[in-house]
């Protein structure tokens, strides 16, 4: 999710997980914190990265963006405000984001074309 997704007039309803009526119970945030990010070894058509997240309770699913990943939420905890599900969702998506960086430390260094001859 980039600048130009903020900036658009669909996220203007987005709800604001600041307040205090808005906390994750804890068996939401447990299942957050127990889910596990997998990055395919290919791009899609698009040549975007395929990842798939893995929770208890969510199962397994490709993460596409932070509205899909609420709608997941909201169908596995009914009870939970559209806030609370924005907020898990904002959680996971800083998971698949730690996952993508330590993805791409792994990769080997680029050697330089200067020694590369």
């Amino acid at each position: 999710m980039g600048l130009r997704d903020w900036l658009s007039p669909r996220s203007a309803h987005r709800p604001t997980p600041a307040a205090p009526g808005n906390m994750l119970p804890a068996e939401v945030v447990a299942v957050v914190q127990a889910a596990s990010i997998r990055n395919a070894n290919r791009p899609d058509a698009e040549g975007s990265p395929i990842i798939y997240v893995t929770a208890p309770a969510l199962g397994r699913f490709r993460w596409v963006d932070l509205d899909k990943a609420a709608d997941r939420i909201s169908d596995a905890w009914p009870d939970l405000t559209p806030a609370q599900c924005f907020r898990a969702a904002q959680l996971i998506e800083a998971a698949v984001g730690d996952a993508a960086i330590r993805q791409m430390q792994r990769k080997e260094p680029r050697r330089s074309w200067v020694w590369d001859w």
